[in-house]
């Protein structure tokens, strides 16, 4: 329960702080934030974690904001449409092609590769392009890093889950926890990117 309740105030604090600071303002991140703070809180504090479908129909929409984001960023803009249109076409066969009743595999595969996609994208173009600005200074980056971080715990968690509830539910329950704290490490990074001015 600490680690929900924590992982709640860490969404809530990135919330304001992209409210309040006008660079993450500017680029629209709370809108971000209020889509996933109200995701987060109605699966947890009103549907009990009863269901994870809530997922299915707002991964796109995450997907989407990350497109919109680095499209403002210093990447390669076709690479960048071929990746979305892909993970969007994708994420539509497989929501009109089923009868979802809980969070697909596919999906969330999906999501977290476009998300992995974009950030490499993001970082190579930065290798390539060397700019007069420190990386650290940078909200993209520590944007990047979290949403890298998260992509990549969150598939190894996620994959085999399904499988892991009828065959290992051990250790399931520890990847479940150690993608909690991944989880929360994430939205620190993101916070910390929400007071950079560049």
């Amino acid at each position: 329960m600490f680690l929900i309740n924590s992982y709640l105030l860490i969404l809530f604090l990135c919330l304001v702080v992209s409210i309040y600071k006008k660079t993450a303002r500017q680029r629209l991140l709370w809108i971000y934030f209020i889509i996933v703070f109200g995701v987060e809180f109605t699966k947890i504090k009103i549907l009990k974690n009863s269901s994870s479908v809530i997922y299915t129909y707002f991964s796109i929409s995450y997907i989407l904001f990350f497109f919109y984001y680095y499209l403002n960023q210093k990447v390669n803009k076709y690479v960048l449409s071929l990746i979305t249109l892909v993970a969007v076409s994708i994420y539509l066969f497989v929501l009109f092609d089923n009868n979802i009743v809980d969070y697909p595999i596919i999906i969330g595969m999906i999501m977290s590769l476009t998300y992995i996609l974009f950030t490499l994208q993001w970082f190579f173009y930065q290798l390539v392009n060397v700019d007069d600005v420190k990386i650290l200074k940078k909200q993209a980056f520590w944007v990047s890093s979290s949403l890298i971080i998260w992509a990549v715990v969150f598939l190894f968690r996620f994959t085999p889950m399904y499988w892991l509830e009828i065959n290992d539910k051990q250790f399931l329950r520890q990847i479940s926890f150690g993608y909690q704290i991944a989880t929360i490490f994430s939205y620190c990074l993101f916070l910390k990117g929400l007071f950079c001015k560049r």
